[in-house]
């Protein structure tokens, strides 16, 4: 059988905003959890603690969280696939996303170096991996 899954994301926690998280949860808080997150230690004994507690929506969160830490988006991506019967067809399109406009902090990688690394992924999966390009109309033409 043949998948499509056209909306996924690789991108990881180096690529956002320190305070990303902020549009679910209070600024101050977001930015706390986010420094916690990019350290491998602080991300295993939030996830432990806290996993208990939250319901499935911060269960949700809480996925979304353990894939940015990932070191590579090439790493995101294999974790994606295994998700998908080995034998089946699964292609996917990958969504990147310019966080310099989200109101949310300053970008640690630029917008340019997101698509650059994830256009290395389509050259090692090429008939799997489908990027899409992310436009917004405040970059003007000078940002590609």
């Amino acid at each position: 059988m043949r998948y499509f899954n056209c909306h996924t994301h690789t991108f990881n926690m180096q690529y956002v905003p320190d305070g990303f998280l902020g549009y679910r949860m209070n600024m101050r808080v977001a930015k706390m959890v986010n420094a916690v997150m990019r350290t491998e230690w602080g991300a295993k004994a939030i996830m432990k603690t806290i996993k208990p507690f939250l319901g499935p929506q911060g269960k949700k969160t809480l996925a979304f969280l353990s894939i940015g830490l990932k070191k590579t988006q090439d790493m995101v991506f294999e974790e994606l696939i295994a998700k998908y019967p080995k034998d089946d067809d699964a292609r996917f399109i990958i969504l990147p996303l310019n966080f310099q406009y989200m109101g949310v902090g300053e970008l640690h990688i630029s917008y340019q170096q997101q698509l650059a690394d994830l256009f290395e992924v389509k050259k090692k999966y090429p008939n799997k991996c489908f990027p899409f390009v992310s436009v917004d109309a405040r970059m003007g033409n000078s940002d590609y």
